[in-house]
């Protein structure tokens, strides 16, 4: 009977905060127009964004310097922005440095397509689809949904925590919370497909080239995952963080056609001229494989890399895999001298640092080789 009287309380209580927090923080969602609940004001969105904004910058390589494309894209934002429901807010285009083929936005309008992205479109139309999308994103306020899932479902847990006094259960919360919003939700995604095509039209874009630019993405996946010899039909890492099919977004064109153009734009020659001289595979910053050989010149570094692994370069890194899924990653940091590799690899490692290693020298600077056995 105690407990029961408690767990009445507790549902008490907890409904009663809910209740406050739902009436303080109900807005109207700029893209639905429905009411929803929002823990995250405008101003943190971009507070958040212009705190974040060299963070990611930093991570991806750096921003791709070609004036043209820049101001290219952003004409085709702005112009897609001044249809959407926030004409007058401000948003930021940026090109990444990077070959990865990837897009996506933080809160307060800023928006990132990297140059592999780019390269991979045929025409304006396919670009103008993808910045559509990740606009979709801000104007839908997705951020802050995910933000408010946080939020609400730690809130309850922590009066778990202090009613219960159970901090099992506060832990259990906060990891289903976490489950729940490490990315954007299919339902989330497929809202900013359905902006994507409200967008491209109202603009005058072929919205059916949005579905095309998600064709080439699959096979430029499916290519990607045989060169790195991975079975393409179990993993898709491109297509990961933006699970839209060209199928899926066929359908939503069907059902959301908002204007029948005469002459819709598709911009090939455009698009061709402007991305002239676009630089294609990796960037000389970050060190390019040439044959069988890792150069980096910032770096002053050169070495031959190993027989039957293929390897990808990013900003951060250089990972290798072989057919048998045995992995190489090459990585290195600044210690100003102070930690030897030893040391470092020590520390990076933790517990998992074997007891049998290798040291020596590769091409001169002090290297540790170690071999992992796979657990049977």
């Amino acid at each position: 009977m105690y407990l029961y009287n408690l767990i009445n309380r507790i549902s008490e209580k907890i409904f009663l905060l809910s209740l406050l927090f739902l009436i303080q923080s109900c807005q109207v969602n700029p893209a639905s127009g429905q009411k929803e609940v929002s823990l995250m004001s405008k101003e943190e969105e971009e507070y958040i964004g212009q705190r974040e904004h060299q963070k990611l910058i930093t991570q991806f390589g750096g921003v791709y310097e070609k004036k043209d494309l820049q101001n290219y894209v952003n004409s085709i934002g702005k112009f897609l922005v001044s249809t959407s429901e926030l004409p007058n807010n401000k948003f930021t285009f940026t090109i990444l440095d990077s070959n990865i083929v990837n897009a996506f936005a933080l809160p307060g309008g800023y928006i990132y397509l990297t140059r592999g992205l780019i390269a991979l479109c045929n025409n304006e139309a396919q670009l103008a689809g993808v910045i559509a999308h990740e606009i979709g994103h801000v104007t839908a306020r997705h951020a802050a949904q995910r933000y408010t899932r946080t939020i609400g479902t730690n809130l309850i847990g922590n009066i778990l925590n202090v009613l219960i006094k159970n901090q099992a259960v506060g832990n259990l919360v906060g990891q289903g919370a976490g489950l729940y919003i490490l990315s954007y939700s299919r339902n989330q995604e497929l809202e900013a497909d359905r902006l994507a095509v409200r967008y491209m039209s109202r603009a005058g874009f072929a919205e059916e080239e949005m579905a095309n630019f998600l064709k080439s993405m699959e096979k430029y996946s499916i290519l990607s995952q045989k060169m790195d010899n991975k079975d393409p039909r179990k993993t898709s890492n491109l297509l990961s963080t933006h699970p839209s099919s060209s199928k899926r977004i066929q359908k939503v064109i069907k059902q959301l056609k908002l204007m029948n153009s005469a002459r819709p734009i598709i911009g090939k020659d455009i698009f061709l001229k402007k991305i002239d001289g676009l630089r294609y595979g990796q960037s000389p910053n970050q060190g390019v494989i040439f044959g069988d050989h890792f150069i980096h010149n910032r770096l002053k570094i050169k070495f031959k890399l190993p027989e039957d692994f293929f390897f990808t370069n990013t900003s951060k890194y250089l990972f290798g895999r072989d057919k048998h899924n045995s992995q190489i990653i090459i990585d290195v940091r600044n210690n100003n001298g102070d930690e030897d590799v030893l040391e470092y690899t020590k520390r990076v490692l933790g517990k998992n640092f074997p007891s049998n290693f290798n040291r020596g020298l590769v091409d001169g600077m002090d290297s540790i080789d170690i071999v992992f056995k796979k657990k049977t």
